[in-house]
């Protein structure tokens, strides 16, 4: 699993071996998500700078 879906997010992961049949509650998944190394830090978002706000122009026909 981990070398097909190197990037899985934790809460992904923990939904997939549910949905193959495992009855691990999500403590005992997330010890072994972090035994292997898979919690990545997340990125965080890129702010834009603030835009100055001007008044539209009419359009003369």
């Amino acid at each position: 699993m981990s070398c097909k879906h190197p990037v899985y997010a934790f809460r992904k992961l923990y939904a997939y071996l549910r949905r193959q049949g495992k009855s691990w509650n999500h403590k005992k998944v997330y010890r072994v998500y972090k035994l292997l190394n898979m919690n990545k830090k997340r990125r965080s978002k890129r702010w834009l700078p603030t835009r100055e706000k001007q008044p539209l122009e009419q359009q003369t026909p």
